[in-house]
């Protein structure tokens, strides 16, 4: 693998390629601050043609984005019986299309090849795909019952730290069991341009989509317990199915699999996907910050 060092001047070079993915954030983040269609959706308008002109996706691309946007709009209104399971396996086909970068037209952009965080560190592309997001940002805009007030987000927060340390020990086990990651403290600035990508591409759109779509979904549709655990399962196949793709090594789709398992698990318990997102933000940061990231060459 050819190693192209992580450098800030990537960024500095491709200013509209930053604004793109700055403006939806912004977009993401609009949604807890005022949800109106007035607001989100010219914030993402400017983020799809930020994209278009720096050539990280083309026109073909809404198409793609439409459909989404009429299938979540569709479930928004509340349809029923087979065709709301019509809707429902679409925007999933799509999605997952997006999520694991199979459908054409959005650029995957390579930040830094052969990037490692440190000395052990499984060396891997640093990539960046503009149609990851449009995978949640409808969810979160049409139809997820977000946090809107202090005390809401004070309980949230109160049931989610615990549960969450309690999930990065389960994780470190687990690393642990594979031989997958060591103790490597590390404070970087890469940390920030990091978890900026990883919000927009991860974090957010990925647990609106496999939490508060698939899982909400599937489990509204079959409610009994062992329809939900199938489902939940499912959900964590499909989750380490686009790890392994990420990072080609069984170990870490498995580690994967397990993450998704205790995700889906907080969101059971709360049913609000802020809870989620939580969780999955703080597992993540303790991984990076202080152990092998994402995982041991070796």
């Amino acid at each position: 693998m050819e190693q192209t060092p992580f450098s800030f001047h990537f960024f500095v070079e491709h200013p509209v390629l930053m604004l793109a993915y700055a403006l939806m954030l912004l977009t993401m983040i609009s949604l807890w601050m005022k949800r109106s269609a007035w607001l989100w959706g010219p914030l993402l308008v400017l983020s799809y043609l930020a994209a278009f002109i720096a050539q990280i996706a083309v026109p073909f691309t809404i198409f793609f984005v439409a459909i989404l946007l009429i299938c979540h709009l569709m479930l928004h209104y509340e349809i029923e019986g087979l065709a709301r399971f019509f809707v429902i396996i679409v925007a999933a086909i799509v999605s997952l299309g997006l999520n694991w970068h199979l459908i054409k037209g959005f650029a995957d952009v390579v930040v830094a090849s052969g990037l490692k965080h440190s000395a052990s560190s499984y060396p891997y592309n640093f990539i960046v795909n503009f149609g990851t997001p449009f995978i949640g940002v409808f969810i979160l805009a049409l139809n997820s019952r977000l946090a809107n007030y202090k005390w809401e987000w004070m309980q949230l927060l109160a049931r989610t730290i615990p549960y969450a340390i309690g999930a990065t020990i389960v994780m470190l086990l687990m690393f642990q069991w594979f031989g997958g990651v060591k103790f490597e403290l590390k404070f970087t600035l890469k940390y920030f341009v990091w978890v900026f990508f990883n919000l927009i591409l991860h974090i957010m759109p990925e647990e609106a989509f496999y939490r508060d779509f698939l899982q909400r979904e599937m489990v509204k549709m079959f409610p009994s317990r062992l329809a939900t655990l199938a489902t939940v399962i499912i959900i964590a196949v499909l989750f380490s199915i686009g790890h392994y793709l990420l990072i080609p090594k069984w170990s870490f789709a498995a580690i994967a699999f397990v993450a998704s398992l205790l995700y889906s698990g907080i969101y059971a318990i709360t049913q609000r996907v802020e809870a989620a997102m939580i969780c999955r933000f703080i597992v993540v940061t303790i991984h990076f910050w202080f152990f092998t990231y994402p995982i041991m060459a070796a």
